[in-house]
């Protein structure tokens, strides 16, 4: 029987970069939030080593062996002995390079599924928290789904103990924008990270990203110029409450208080708006 898992869209409502460590990585700190929308999942069993996707973005994929979905289902394999005698589907609705981190967001429901698949525990895993980084930087965090401050070059997780409702507008430019051009045109001073919030209500949620914003927008604007458009159309919009960009771009977001509100916003938008990918959904709050 095929097993079906979605695989949430990561959206970064705050991040400052804080330094950059010897090795090269840049340390963060960033309040990450996880939508309704995402990815889809689904094993096949008895379809040893096939990898089929569909999807508006499943033409913009890389290269099969490039993919991280398949490199975490192959990471599991070998983590826990078993044979790769499944086949995947990876119905790609996350834009590519958007800064909702898609790949990461495949990989962490990999392995969220292969665990349901072969019925294990994390502690029946040797050096879980390893493997989940050593398939990228979001990785840990998306394959825990919840709210939370993501620090240091993402191993450091503290999830929110609270976080209110409210709906998201998420529109990109159909423009890719990668993280490691932004950070080869972005000075970092050392500097420490902000506090961690104390998220109860909508109101908190906001202040705390007015207050923080997001360090490699100015750079992104520069380098896709779309992004300032989307963020002073979202800012004007009915009942929008905050706009801003999710991690390295292009993506941008609008949060609203409900989702008929964020709605009939994305239906306003895309009514003056035929060249832009825009989804309405919400967030969710553990």
């Amino acid at each position: 029987m095929n097993l079906t898992i979605t695989c949430p869209a990561k959206v970064n409502l705050t991040l400052r970069v804080v330094g950059k460590r010897a090795d090269g990585y840049h340390t963060l700190s960033s309040l990450v939030a996880f939508t309704d929308f995402g990815d889809a999942i689904t094993i096949l069993p008895h379809q040893q080593d096939r990898f089929e996707t569909s999807g508006m973005f499943a033409k913009a994929l890389g290269a099969r062996e490039d993919n991280l979905a398949l490199k975490a289902a192959r990471a599991m394999c070998k983590a826990t002995n078993r044979p790769h005698d499944f086949g995947i589907h990876l119905q790609k609705n996350i834009p590519i390079a958007a800064g909702l981190g898609g790949g990461s967001a495949d990989a962490a429901g990999i392995v969220r599924a292969l665990l349901s698949y072969w019925g294990l525990r994390l502690d029946e895993i040797k050096d879980f928290d390893g493997l989940l980084q050593s398939l990228g930087a979001d990785v840990p965090v998306c394959f825990y789904g919840r709210p939370a401050m993501m620090e240091n070059i993402g191993d450091l997780i503290t999830p929110l103990s609270t976080f209110p409702e409210c709906a998201i507008l998420l529109i990109n430019p159909f423009k890719a924008c990668l993280t490691e051009d932004i950070f080869k045109t972005m000075s970092v001073p050392d500097k420490s990270p902000p506090p961690h919030p104390n998220i109860a209500r909508l109101e908190d949620l906001l202040s705390y990203m007015q207050a923080h914003g997001n360090d490699m927008q100015p750079v992104a604007q520069k380098m896709i110029p779309e992004i300032s458009g989307i963020i002073a159309l979202l800012k004007k919009t009915k009942h929008c409450l905050y706009a801003g960009m999710s991690g390295s771009g292009a993506t941008c977001f609008g949060i609203f208080k409900n989702e008929r509100e964020c709605e009939q916003a994305r239906v306003e938008i895309v009514r003056g708006n035929q060249d832009i990918w825009c989804v309405s959904t919400k967030l969710t709050t553990q």
